[in-house]
């Protein structure tokens, strides 16, 4: 585990993030409307903070984890809103999924190292499912800031990216879609 000096007591650098974890949910507790798209978030939410943690601590992202907020989505947005816009969502977590293969593969012609593990591209299609195509590149550029704000802390180049993703998800849930 990492850890960072804080007057002179060690604090674990994942409680930063498991607080914005807390707050953010709290947040779209309150925005969501309807008693089941209050469940189908709250389910990616204790999903994404489950990842975030195996991820900090195993470089892990487990794929049950990825499968039960994708599998919860779609069954939601089948009862509520029909085919197209299902179809719609999928479109959109394959468009992000997508472009991160694409960036992986460019950064790594580039400089000779992957830039981003299966999970994390897996993690954006996720995104891209809840979120849709506008939010979801917003998502992609809020993690990369909270992904160098974390590399900066911890002083290293290679970091768990999935709690980065996870944050930078449930932001991009609050806003307006």
């Amino acid at each position: 585990m990492i850890f960072f000096r804080f007057r002179r007591c060690a604090v674990s650098l994942r409680a930063p993030y498991l607080f914005l974890f807390e707050f953010l949910a709290a947040l779209t507790a309150l925005r969501a409307g309807s008693f089941p798209e209050i469940l189908c978030e709250g389910v990616l939410e204790l999903c994404l903070l489950f990842l975030s943690v195996s991820d900090w601590e195993r470089a892990v992202i487990p794929n049950p984890l990825i499968r039960l907020p994708a599998v919860c989505r779609t069954i939601f947005l089948l009862c509520t809103s029909g085919w197209q816009t299902l179809l719609l969502s999928l479109a959109s977590a394959a468009l992000l999924a997508l472009l991160l293969v694409l960036i992986s593969q460019i950064g790594e012609h580039f400089t000779g190292a992957g830039h981003f593990g299966g999970g994390d591209i897996k993690l954006f299609a996720l995104a891209g499912l809840y979120l849709g195509v506008k939010r979801g590149l917003w998502c992609i550029i809020l993690a990369c800031i909270f992904g160098i704000i974390t590399s900066r802390s911890i002083h290293r180049r290679r970091f768990p990216f999935g709690p980065a993703i996870s944050a930078a998800l449930i932001c991009c849930l609050l806003l307006p879609g």
